[in-house]
């Protein structure tokens, strides 16, 4: 294999948990050549620990900004860094997040010629003119060869290319970052938890995650406000964004879920967010229909064989249907939702079918070391 450059400006949340698996899987593997991250991070953990695993970090400084990169600025960060991988010799480059560089991308095509450049696609572009920029990248072999996260979307694209291009895309599917066994009594914040939600009633449905729009909270709470006479606890967990606490407490207050809504808004410490995923009866995915990814609660949920009910679209939807996890319902439509919603909880009562004692054939592709694996022959691949 020859010297590797990994890009990607983002280090919050699953993304380093995403980005690092990879690269410490590779060195891992005993390779002998370079492996560089170029990124942006002040995270002192970050930095010793790819210290520690012998990986080269490029770690630059980008002026402070408000709101959403500017393409214009994507593009100029995007060139410095092809620049910086042509002086220093690295002529495989993998865009670990190459939703955000395809118009970047693009504008960049006559720099792009002499590397070999990979991706990971983790959104299907929604854009038009940003769905032209990726094909036109395809097909002219800018981009090598890209990886996503499901067989939807894989097919999806193929279609297009037409099969003979179909070694262009790959299949890796996203691990479980958080399944591990936590000593919940010796871990303060988790003890904490289990002591607030003693007063809650069961079934447990978790909904995970920043609260941005397109994962439709208020969807779900609307929803729930159609099941007053069941029992039944929502365990809201992640950061504000779009919505925010005052927005959920209007919201509980508005749809009479007083008792009915467990809510920890802030960042999600990993051993909180196992211990949710453990902890509940089923994951509840309320997107919305400009949902377009792969799901990481979806994943936790599965790797624990939890009840998942989500929208029937998308690649969460194929997911959910495909291998069978649990429930789908028409997206969009909170009322749908309220139905899949209570039998869930018929299903929690015994008074419906469920098949949750059989682990799941998904759950088996979902281990870190499989994905690095995965990763591992796609990158060694040329």
């Amino acid at each position: 294999m020859d010297d590797i450059l990994f890009y990607d400006l983002s280090n919050d949340g699953h993304h380093y948990n995403y980005n690092s698996v990879i690269m410490k899987h590779m060195k891992k593997e005993g390779t002998s050549k370079r492996i560089c991250y170029y990124t942006e991070t002040n995270d002192p953990h970050i930095i010793r620990e790819l210290k520690d695993e012998g990986i080269i970090l490029r770690n630059i400084t980008l002026p402070p900004r408000e709101g959403i990169m500017s393409v214009w600025s994507r593009t100029v960060i995007l060139f410095h860094m092809l620049r910086f991988a042509r002086k220093n010799g690295y002529r495989k480059i993998h865009l670990l997040f190459m939703d955000s560089s395809i118009v970047s991308l693009l504008l960049l095509l006559p720099c792009l010629f002499g590397f070999k450049i990979t991706g990971t696609l983790h959104w299907y572009p929604t854009r038009k003119w940003k769905e032209r920029a990726f094909y036109i990248l395809l097909q002219l072999k800018m981009i090598d060869r890209i990886v996503v996260h499901g067989e939807l979307t894989k097919k999806k694209i193929v279609a297009r290319l037409g099969a003979a291009r179909s070694r262009q895309v790959v299949t890796i599917y996203f691990p479980s970052f958080h399944h591990h066994d936590v000593a919940g009594d010796e871990n303060q914040e988790v003890n904490q938890i289990k002591q607030e939600l003693v007063a809650y009633k069961r079934p447990y449905f978790l909904c995970f995650g920043g609260l941005r729009y397109d994962k439709g909270i208020d969807l779900l709470l609307e929803a729930a406000s159609q099941l007053k006479d069941d029992e039944f606890t929502l365990i809201v967990a992640g950061s504000e964004d779009y919505f925010n606490k005052e927005d959920i407490r209007r919201f509980i207050q508005q749809y009479g879920l007083s008792g009915k809504v467990f809510y920890d808004l802030k960042y999600i410490s990993s051993e909180a967010a196992n211990f949710y995923f453990q902890t509940c009866d089923s994951v509840v995915l309320p997107y919305r229909s400009l949902y377009s990814a792969q799901s990481g609660p979806l994943i936790e949920g599965a790797a624990r064989n939890k009840l998942i009910i989500g929208p029937n679209h998308g690649e969460v939807g194929f997911t959910i249907q495909h291998f069978q996890l649990g429930l789908t319902f028409e997206t969009d439509h909170t009322d749908d939702l309220a139905r899949k919603l209570h039998e869930a909880i018929d299903r929690f009562n015994g008074n419906g079918a469920d098949e949750r004692d059989l682990l799941n054939e998904y759950a088996s592709m979902l281990t870190q070391e499989k994905f690095g694996d995965h990763y591992d022959q796609f990158l060694h691949i040329g």
